[in-house]
């Protein structure tokens, strides 16, 4: 009787052509051929998702929100965004200029945070924001919608521990023009 025994098998130890051992090594392929098909799929759909994104920032600040690119590095846990821009509250500002400009953010997530079912952030990278504030007299500014948007869905803190963690915070070449409208 003839036993087909390819290249392939010879190269596994002997103990792992033995039916569990085949059944081990299929588990393990298996395995590796999903985590590598779902971090090609993270990478390849990460552009799509800009558009969600988008729409959800501007929810959450009532102003519209635009990134220029946004890419995923599932490999290392890393979402980078370019050309990120932030308009003026409607009827607010002036309507060409955005209220704030960030070149890039790259945000490098740890692992933990998947074992912990919490963000831990190992590094959040900002290059040269751009921030445009406004007083607009009797202790206005541009931007009290916010604060008072944020002020409203505050909740009390929580004695339990915290839930999140920040560990190296770059921020590289930003500025901050501030107009008084009041004084003219």
């Amino acid at each position: 009787m003839l036993s087909f025994v390819s290249r392939w098998d010879r190269l596994w130890p002997a103990r792992w052509r033995t039916p569990r051992g085949l059944a081990v090594r299929r588990w393990l392929l298996r395995t590796a051929a999903s985590v590598l098909a779902l971090w090609m799929l993270l990478w390849l759909l990460a552009p799509l998702a800009r558009a969600p994104l988008e729409r959800v920032a501007a929810g959450a600040l009532g102003r519209t929100v635009h990134i220029g690119s946004m890419s995923l590095r599932p490999w290392s846990l890393t979402l980078v965004l370019q050309d990120v821009r932030v308009a003026h509250a409607q009827g607010q500002g002036e309507t060409d200029a955005p209220q704030l400009t960030i070149d890039r953010v790259a945000v490098n997530a740890a692992a933990r945070s998947l074992l912990l079912w919490a963000p831990v952030i190992d590094s959040l990278d900002i290059d040269h924001p751009a921030l445009v504030l406004r007083h607009r007299g009797e202790g206005h500014y541009d931007v009290d919608d916010l604060l008072d948007r944020w002020l409203a869905h505050a909740t009390p803190p929580s004695s339990g521990p915290a839930r999140f963690a920040l560990y190296n915070l770059a921020l590289r070449g930003g500025s901050v023009r501030f107009a008084d409208d009041a004084v003219g």
